[in-house]
């Protein structure tokens, strides 16, 4: 078009999937795109807005074939006055039970194989009638129709139903729930799902060069003396059952790989499955049809055409590293890369396993690395003695590998010294020389010098590892612990590590753990929960977790637990004072009880002693002790009669008191 000319905007019209499935409760259901939805319940005037449209594209495994029959019944019925393009995408499942004598590859564009085409046992049977009443509308003036028939989708997040359950348990890691289906040697025909859009927006492209009379822009190339080439070495044939064979395309990739190379390569690259390992086996009825799919397709010419834009012709086994990142984008899967470090003996171990718990994420230590060193190696592996080795074994066997790739890491403990962290974050790579002059000077001296001489050793600079650089660096700090043996230099060893990291871009957390929350829940989540925060200050990674309103939740059942133990040890606490204090009221008013029983008998006792006459009361109580009193004065002859007879006498009374209180 000329600069005057103003491209009119493209109107999109689609319909919304009438179940939420998994891919709408992970991503946005409704693109920002979108204006207008169309209800499936009105056929009429969805009828009506896809006729005016200048293509229009229905995918029966996506939608109901309800709609595609209408769609369907109201085209052939409709009388176009401007050119209309339809694209029916259909799947190579409706080819599950087709074969061929030879063993040969299936093509759309022979005869004998597209008649021949049918679904396996309980597949889907009213797609083949579906795709021929598409292909005749080409019989209908200013109407050109497609049948994309396309392999088992993958990429892009993957879609429910397919390959998202694969990837899904890989990237969790459950090396249990990854399978084949029997025996896996069966031939899956796929293809990526932006190769099937390119599909679409080619033939779009060439219905618009149709349109304004120019050359279709994916003509394919004739063979000189024998005109296009057909699939099979034969030429393509129409007849008057199908007029229209090059009008069903065969979307399909490059690769025939089995069905257990494709679960075996997903496996390896993000589950970390070792390549000798053996994955379990399904019973066949179990798996879903299109996984015991065995066919071998042959891709249409417009796919070989040379111009053709393809995302992923190799196929999924041999471009998985790509798709396993167009899944992790797609779900908002993330690595989690967390460093742990700081003073011995504070609880570093506890929160860095609760960590790698919490986000499923590998815990990696320098004792396990060497460990599993010496499982691979024969245990001819050698402990680490420098800081250069214990970094290249936590990288070979701990950060480096591939579950650790897609998921993250935490690491325990290591490193904690700036040497440490140098070597492990760090890779040296050579230094450029800009002087060329000085590098030929150099190559004459060592050709004029004798045939000994060596070459001068490399020159190297360190570089940061990108993909090794943690995004969380926490270091656990105890108050006062400097007075300690060798605490004082481990400090100072961890500080340096700290500002390492920070020239790094990494903001580190330095957290206080001097008051223990051994025995304490609450303050054990409360210290969590600020290591999470941290951890998430960009926010929550997807990474098939809970979600913050699912934590939240969490954190609100286990406050609320201990708020009803500690109010539940608070009314034990009040119901066993208050016995007690009955136990204690009990006790005092029992002695309460004695006494006034021991008052009222000597209330008594005084009583009935008044009632005696003086001279009784002498003779009773006084005189006999008086008469001891004198006759011992008379024996020991004191110095004070007096003072004696009275020490006597407040003793025998004292005595007496005593004799009284114990009856």
């Amino acid at each position: 078009q000329s600069k005057e000319q103003e491209a009119e905007p493209n109107r999109v019209i689609g319909t919304e999937a009438g179940e939420p499935g998994p891919l709408e409760n992970e991503v946005e259901r409704k693109s920002k795109a979108c204006q207008r939805i169309l209800s499936k319940t009105k056929p009429k005037i969805l009828a009506k807005a896809v006729m005016d449209c200048d293509m229009a594209v229905y995918c029966v495994t996506e939608c109901d074939l309800w709609e595609v029959e209408n769609i369907l019944m109201r085209a052939e019925e409709h009388r176009f006055a401007q050119p209309f393009t339809f694209v029916m995408l259909s799947s190579v499942e409706g080819w599950g039970g087709t074969s061929t004598e030879d063993g040969n590859e299936l093509s759309p564009t022979n005869v004998e194989h597209l008649e021949a085409r049918c679904p396996s046992a309980g597949g889907p049977t009213q797609w083949k009638a579906l795709e021929d009443r598409a292909l005749a509308l080409n019989d209908k003036e200013n109407v050109t129709s497609y049948v994309v028939c396309h392999g088992v989708l993958y990429g892009r997040g993957e879609l429910p139903g397919i390959f998202y359950d694969l990837f899904k348990e890989a990237w969790i890691g459950r090396k249990d729930s990854v399978r084949i289906c029997g025996a896996g040697g069966n031939r899956v025909p796929m293809v990526h799902i932006v190769d099937v859009a390119r599909t679409v927006e080619a033939l779009y492209a060439r219905a618009l060069a149709e349109a304004a009379g120019m050359e279709d822009p994916f003509k394919p190339p004739a063979v000189d003396g024998e005109g296009t080439e057909g699939e099979q070495g034969g030429v393509v044939e129409e007849g008057p059952r199908h007029p229209h064979l090059d009008k069903y395309i065969m979307a399909v990739d490059d690769s025939h790989d089995t069905q257990e190379e494709v679960v075996r390569a997903v496996a390896e690259e993000i589950l970390g499955l070792e390549p000798n390992e053996p994955i379990r086996e399904s019973l066949v009825e179990a798996c879903p049809s299109w996984l015991s799919l065995d066919l071998r397709m042959r891709q249409s010419e417009l796919l070989r055409h040379p111009d053709f834009p393809w995302h992923c012709r190799e196929g999924l086994v041999r471009r998985v590293e790509d798709v396993a990142a167009e899944f992790c984008k797609a779900r908002k899967a993330e690595p989690i890369r967390v460093v742990v470090y700081g003073a011995p003996k504070c609880g570093k171990s506890h929160f860095a396993k609760r960590i790698a718990e919490h986000y499923n994420i590998p815990l990696v230590r320098l004792e396990s690395a060497v460990e599993l060193s010496k499982g691979q190696e024969g245990g001819e592996a050698k402990a680490p003695v420098t800081e250069d080795e214990r970094a290249d074994m936590v990288r070979r066997f701990g950060i480096d590998r591939m579950q650790c790739k897609y998921r993250g890491w935490v690491l325990d403990g290591y490193p904690s010294t700036m040497d440490g962290a140098r070597s492990l974050f760090f890779y040296e790579v050579p230094i450029e020389s800009d002087k060329k002059g000085d590098d030929e000077q150099v190559d004459e001296e060592v050709a004029e010098g004798d045939s000994e001489a060596q070459s001068p050793p490399v020159r190297t600079r360190l570089v940061p590892c990108r993909g090794r650089i943690p995004h969380s660096a926490i270091h656990f700090t105890v108050a006062g612990g400097e007075e300690k043996d060798g605490v004082a230099a481990h400090q100072a060893e961890t500080d340096d590590c700290d500002v390492l990291l920070q020239d790094l871009g990494v903001d580190v957390l330095t957290l206080d753990v001097t008051e223990s929350t051994l025995g304490s829940p609450v303050k054990e989540l409360m210290r969590f929960e600020a290591l999470r925060m941290y951890i998430e200050r960009h926010g929550r990674p997807f990474n098939f977790l809970p979600t913050e309103q699912d934590v939240s939740n969490e954190v609100r059942q286990v406050l609320a637990r201990d708020e009803e133990s500690r109010r539940a040890a608070e009314e034990a606490e009040v119901r066993r004072s208050s016995s007690k204090q009955a136990e204690l009221a009990g006790q005092r008013a029992a002695l309460d009880v004695k006494r006034e029983a021991a008052i009222a008998r000597w209330r008594a006792e005084v009583a009935e002693l008044k009632k005696k006459p003086l001279r009784e009361y002498l003779l009773e109580y006084v005189v006999p002790d008086l008469t001891e009193g004198l006759m011992e004065l008379c024996d020991v002859d004191p110095d004070d009669p007096i003072e004696y007879i009275a020490s006597y006498l407040e003793a025998k009374a004292a005595e007496c008191s005593s004799e009284s209180k114990a009856a």
